[in-house]
């Protein structure tokens, strides 16, 4: 009964360990296991429970399949009677309600399964197989989906995602919202709870209960609807006016539990006085201006709120694009994963969405314009086995004076060569760089030393910077997924790879002499670089032979940039 496979009539099935005859864990509520329903279905294990009814595992007798039943029993209406089989509405004084909402509750019910019937060829939505009455109430017979709910996934990642690992998971539960909404359902009781997560990587939204009592007047019945940090205002009053919008909330509410890892403050607080905090302020990364349209989707007020799903989709779709900075994020795995089978992780998107494609079309396919980035190990591979710090200076520090570069390993102090700079109606943001190593700064530098580069600038602007191995391997090291902000102002000091990054850069080599390079431009400059320069940071090569390709790429965006290159000495022991 716990998973429906034949186990030869042992007390306990080996196979997922449940034991014959033991009692449900809910009591008399519960349909004992072996009940067979419409003679034809046989009742097994519990898959969950909720304010509106119960979901069984079941097996069909007729097709040698299993499937997943929902029975309609709202707590607070109704019982089970003294057969544990048979359901029967409260009668006394107290629920004097109970009779008219659970006849109401029961066609809606129906009336739910005859909706969701018209998705069966939607994959973001469970199959209905059959429904039918007995036993006083009524029975929605569904595929039987395996995996785990979102909350639980949630769980194995320690509790929380990246933006763009929640986005692309929850893009399909947009898409299939959208769907629902056209057919006038509104699900109204999203949360990560009934978010399903299948073992084939799909992402389904179950659990329709509270869609049912969308039209009820009883006041009873919206309270037993309410998730609480994920319900809107709007749920909490008995003719409170939902659609679309109630979804809206909640599915930002889910949004902002996974990528936060926290449930945001009960709606009729926040009324009071809003505590909600930025996720920025909680130190989750989030990309361009996708945190102002989070907040917006969960406006308490109904007025200040995307009004529909598509709405908010592609806000989020255009705020990830429209970032003033380059956004990098900790790996971390997205969704469950098959045996052998590695999932990427999130770095950049590309720049612009195709240009002849529809609003609706961009949703659907954004996450196919999503780049992806090879995770990070503790040992960072050849590419970095080592570390830099840049300093871009302020006025006040001395400056270095220019000095050609030379092809030469009896180099004995770091050459800094000076920008290029192509519009002279612009002012030069002067660079300043700083090599070090952890036995101090050092003319001379040995194979098996950790470079630090410090960086400073003397006015605003964004930074990019570059390392070249002695193998002639070329990476990003500025921005990185340890430092996310490429802006710096006037003055500010950054170091390369800094405190609470987990990469190095070391010297492995003293055949050829490696090299940094950092420009400074006044623009953000991140998503207009040539494709073969958005790349991942760290571990993988940009697409370029040489670092004269950087600067061209760059220049060719903003003639009056900055730009300093560094070459120290490499010597053997």
């Amino acid at each position: 009964m716990g998973c429906m496979i034949d186990h030869g009539g042992a007390l306990v099935c080996p196979r997922c360990g449940y034991k014959e005859k033991s009692p449900a864990s809910g009591g008399k509520l519960f349909l004992p296991p072996r009940t067979v329903l419409n003679e034809r279905y046989l009742i097994g294990r519990i898959l969950g429970e909720g304010g509106f009814g119960i979901t069984y595992l079941a097996y069909d007798l007729i097709l040698a399949l299993k499937l997943a039943i929902k029975e309609f029993l709202p707590r607070g209406f109704a019982t089970r009677t003294a057969d544990g089989i048979i359901v029967s509405v409260y009668q006394d004084a107290v629920h004097s309600e109970a009779q008219q909402v659970f006849v109401h509750g029961l066609e809606k019910f129906l009336d739910e399964a005859r909706i969701l019937a018209r998705f069966n060829e939607s994959p973001g939505i469970v199959t209905v197989r059959d429904f039918f009455a007995t036993n006083g109430t009524g029975y929605l017979v569904m595929s039987y989906l395996d995996g785990m709910t979102l909350r639980q996934h949630l769980a194995l990642q320690g509790g929380q995602l990246t933006f763009l690992q929640a986005f692309e998971l929850l893009s399909p539960v947009m898409d299939t919202l959208q769907e629902v909404h056209t057919a006038g359902l509104a699900h109204r009781d999203i949360s990560p709870d009934n978010i399903y997560i299948t073992c084939d990587q799909q992402v389904k939204l179950i659990d329709f209960g509270a869609a049912r009592f969308a039209l009820t007047e009883s006041s009873r019945s919206l309270s037993v609807i309410l998730k609480r940090g994920f319900a809107p205002m709007e749920q909490y009053y008995t003719h409170g006016r939902q659609g679309p919008w109630t979804d809206v909330y909640a599915l930002a509410a889910t949004l902002y539990y996974s990528v936060t890892g926290q449930t945001p403050p009960e709606a009729p607080a926040r009324m009071q006085e809003d505590h909600l905090q930025p996720p920025s302020t909680l130190g989750t990364g989030m990309p361009g201006t996708t945190e102002a349209v989070l907040l917006k989707g969960l406006a308490v007020q109904v007025e200040l709120r995307y009004r529909t799903i598509k709405a908010f989709q592609q806000a989020l779709s255009r705020a990830m694009l429209d970032t003033d900075q380059i956004q990098l994020f900790p790996a971390r795995p997205v969704m469950l994963t098959q045996p052998g089978k590695r999932l990427p992780d999130p770095l950049f998107l590309d720049e612009e969405a195709p240009p002849e494609k529809n609003p609706q079309e961009i949703d659907s396919s954004f996450s196919n314009r999503l780049r992806w980035l090879k995770r990070l190990g503790i040992a960072v591979p050849v590419l970095l086995v080592a570390t830099l710090l840049t300093i871009l200076h302020s006025p006040s520090l001395p400056t270095t004076p220019s000095l050609p570069v030379k092809d030469t390993l009896s180099i004995q102090e770091p050459l800094v060569e000076s920008a290029a700079v192509i519009s002279s109606a612009t002012v030069i943001n002067k660079i300043f760089i700083q090599l070090d190593t952890p036995r101090g700064t050092n003319p001379v530098y040995y194979v098996g030393e950790r470079l630090d580069l410090m960086v400073q600038i003397s006015d605003n602007g964004y930074l990019y910077c570059y390392y070249r191995d002695e193998r002639s391997k070329i990476a990003r090291i500025y921005p990185n997924r340890y430092a996310l902000d490429s802006y710096l102002t006037a003055g500010q000091r950054i170091d390369i790879p800094g405190p609470n990054a987990s990469f190095s850069i070391e010297f492995s080599d003293a055949n050829q002499s490696p090299e940094a390079l950092c420009l400074v431009s006044k623009h953000n400059l991140g998503m207009k670089l040539p494709t073969s320069l958005k790349v991942a940071d760290l571990e993988e090569p940009v697409g370029v032979a040489s670092l004269e390709e950087v600067i061209q790429a760059f220049q060719a965006l903003d003639e009056s940039l900055t730009y300093q290159r560094v070459r120290p000495a490499v010597l053997k022991r």
